[in-house]
């Protein structure tokens, strides 16, 4: 009997094929590899040939994706329960023996069985109040929604023909108006108010009537809106003060001391916000929205992976692809850059540019030795606390990140200024939004994935893993300072508040306690 046909027939007599299998319970080559050389007389085979005909008999070896690179496991591969020939046994007391050998492996097969499926309940369970509480979440009525319709019946969304702010608009472009990237959202808040405050004629001194102000933020705060939106709108207000000072010289002093008042107005916004932000963390923790490192490495499906690379076979063979299918190329490399190798802002996928591509730097992991391609990008927000964001790519990523740039991207033609850019949309201008990506791309996950929760999720994690050189690190990397990192990023746990029961038990002395 050749070296194939042992293999096979160990394969047969001993192990079965069932889809679903927990990853836990799949063994690994080294233990069935073992269990063949105990039970075949093959014993002169090594394990990589072992592992060679394994895979040409189509018992292949797959990574499991759900855990560590270094881990191998069989997918979808059980043992079968012990089988005892009998009819070779002719003396009665050894079949009993026999009889009695396999009533206690089944009997011990029957409870492993039964504490896996009771442990599967659990789970379940567990999975099925965490689904029914976000299916809640997302079936009730957009709070968003509800605001903007209150908003738009007050008359508070109403303003002039945006002609009328060509001035402001060429300002805010210009040195002298920080050249600001976001002035149509600027323009457009302060033509609101200007029509809030004189619906027939553009007053700009309205600006100065601290009265009227108020009254607009009061009547939008009981719209709905939140604290960051009426900071928001205090800061757009404040930049429209300085456009008329830089206007009119006249009104420079009377313009300086309404920015101050109104800048002061922001710290108690400031605090509304933190609070709002505990509430609603400490709410996600006890509903289960809250993300961990598991959630993060599951977060892309296995659908999704096999859709991107059956889009991207289809552009390598100079088919046309979609709307729709270029958009699900550029949105998945940037979601597996977000959750699998940084947790950056995507605002630095938004402007990085050909050139910065063009110049990566090479890092070799010591622990396994991946390779990352470092591309530092120069247009991102807190360039001027921590200078370039250093943005990953691991080897895979890489190479599809190449081949959306030699196949997909030539597929469109890109506008005027946005020639340079690396992500375009499909009609050829810089993507809006690419935090959105995250949340299209893990749309098939238990929970509502965002960028905001990413990086909520890893400061947390850090908090608890890492070292404090490390976790500096990680809050460089991603764009932080320590105090930010620590105060607004950090979630709160339930077990910080078994930490803290515990470190307060060893406080206490349980000898001279009286309780109830």
């Amino acid at each position: 009997m050749d070296d194939r046909t042992n293999v096979s027939k160990f394969w047969e007599d001993n192990y079965c094929i069932e889809k679903d299998t927990k990853d836990l319970n799949c063994p690994t080559p080294e233990e069935v590899f073992s269990h063949f050389q105990q039970t075949s007389q093959a014993r002169h085979l090594s394990l990589d040939s072992f592992k060679v005909i394994t895979c040409d008999l189509g018992k292949g070896i797959k990574l499991n994706k759900k855990r560590r690179k270094n881990q191998k496991r069989f997918y979808n591969v059980t043992s079968k329960r012990p089988r005892i020939e009998t009819e070779d046994v002719d003396d009665t007391s050894q079949l009993n023996t026999v009889h009695d050998d396999i009533e206690t492996t089944c009997s011990k097969v029957d409870n492993q069985l039964l504490d896996s499926y009771l442990q599967h309940q659990e789970e379940m369970q567990i999975q099925a109040k965490t689904s029914s509480a976000l299916k809640e979440k997302i079936k009730a009525p957009s709070t968003r929604k509800q605001m903007f319709d209150v908003l738009k019946g007050k008359g508070l969304y109403k303003k002039f023909p945006q002609s009328h702010f060509k001035k402001f608009e060429r300002w805010l472009k210009s040195p002298s108006g920080g050249q600001l990237k976001c002035t149509e959202q600027i323009v457009s808040e302060v033509n609101r108010y200007l029509y809030f405050c004189n619906r027939e004629k553009a007053t700009w001194k309205h600006l100065l009537d601290q009265k009227l102000f108020n009254n607009y933020l009061i009547l939008t705060k009981e719209a709905g809106l939140g604290p960051d939106g009426l900071k928001t709108k205090v800061e757009r207000v404040t930049i429209a003060l300085k456009f008329l000072a830089h206007k009119k010289t006249k009104l420079r002093q009377k313009c300086d001391s309404k920015i101050a008042e109104y800048r002061g107005w922001m710290k108690p916004l400031a605090k509304q916000k933190k609070v709002l932000r505990m509430k609603n963390s400490w709410r996600d923790e006890l509903c289960g929205f809250n993300l961990n490192m598991e959630d993060l490495d599951t977060a892309i499906s296995e659908e999704t992976i096999n859709r991107f690379i059956m889009i991207m076979k289809k552009a390598m063979s100079n088919e046309k692809l979609t709307q729709e299918e270029y958009r699900v190329i550029v949105d998945t490399i940037i979601t597996i850059t977000i959750t699998q190798e940084s947790a950056i802002r995507p605002g630095a996928f938004q402007f990085m540019t050909l050139t910065e591509l063009n110049n990566p730097v090479i890092y070799i992991s010591p622990t396994d030795g991946t390779i990352y391609n470092i591309v530092f990008v120069l247009n991102h927000k807190t360039f001027a606390t921590h200078g370039p964001l250093g943005v990953p790519f691991a080897e895979t990523s890489w190479v599809q990140l190449h081949n959306y740039l030699k196949y997909v991207r030539p597929q469109v033609k890109p506008q005027l200024p946005h020639q340079e850019l690396v992500f375009l949309n499909a009609s050829g201008t810089m993507i809006t939004k690419p935090g959105m990506a995250v949340t299209k791309v893990t749309k098939m996950h238990d929970k509502h994935i965002t960028t905001t929760k990413i990086r909520h999720a890893i400061a947390t994690a850090g908090n608890e893993l890492l070292t404090d050189v490390e976790r500096r690190a990680v809050a460089k990397g991603i764009g932080h300072t320590m105090e930010v990192h620590n105060k607004v990023y950090t979630d709160l746990t339930i077990k910080n508040v078994h930490a803290s029961i515990e470190g307060q038990k060893k406080l206490h002395n349980k000898k001279s306690r009286k309780t109830l």
